[in-house]
């Protein structure tokens, strides 16, 4: 499985490398064979999450795979969610010992429009902070009623909230993959005061057989407005 990573900081996605105009974004894109492929741009019950991860990985071992697929699909028989595996990527986000912010607290809108870009992509198969409308993350929560700091990219397709991941099969992985890319991190782990500032989260997972990548991955780290 090919493994590319998108980091977007600061802005609207805006082509290969990295712009020298901080206020553009980056996009970067990595291949290897091992993993999947990622891209950027608390809830205060822990010990829930916990529980959840540990029974998801459970099952997800002891489980045959007749069963692990009839558990994915939905009422279509196409896409799913997985809230235990939007769960645990939720845990390793918060809990991670590189964590610098002081705080991170889980947002219901995010959550929402996270899962809903996991499914987008999943359902129209293909793996971009821009939908094929040309919406990107900055717009979609506005729309979605989250107020986002007013500072935020305003086009259309802007992105200075979102890190994606794609192909990979658990959360664990999806995370390694995250973490062995520096823009990503950065982002996730909020070491730049910039990232630093966004205290508020949601976190999205969908999978579909007959999508490229079969399993996508969102997490949306935002800065609320005043």
């Amino acid at each position: 499985m090919a493994a590319a990573y998108h980091d977007c900081r600061r802005g609207i996605q805006h082509g290969a490398g990295f712009p020298d105009d901080p206020g553009h974004s980056v996009f970067l894109l990595f291949f290897s064979f091992t993993h999947g492929i990622s891209s950027t741009g608390p809830d205060k019950m822990k010990s829930l999450y916990h529980s959840l991860a540990r029974a998801a990985v459970l099952l997800w071992l002891l489980a045959p795979p007749i069963a692990l697929t009839a558990c994915y699909e939905d009422l279509a028989g196409a896409n799913s969610i997985n809230p235990a595996f939007e769960g645990r990527v939720a845990e390793l986000l918060t809990t991670d010992t590189g964590q610098r912010r002081p705080t991170l607290v889980h947002n219901s809108i995010l959550t929402r429009v996270a899962r809903e870009r996991a499914l987008d992509m999943a359902e129209r198969d293909y793996f971009n902070h821009t939908n094929p409308d040309g919406y990107g993350p900055n717009y979609l929560v506005r729309q979605a009623g989250y107020v986002l700091f007013a500072g935020y990219g305003a086009g259309d397709d802007a992105n200075n909230i979102e890190s994606i991941a794609a192909g990979y099969s658990t959360p664990e992985r999806a995370w390694e993959g995250w973490m062995n890319s520096s823009g990503h991190k950065c982002h996730l782990l909020g070491e730049e005061q910039f990232y630093r500032e966004q205290t508020e989260y949601g976190v999205g997972y969908a999978h579909r057989t007959a999508s490229y990548y079969i399993h996508y991955w969102v997490v949306i780290i935002a800065k609320p407005g005043g």
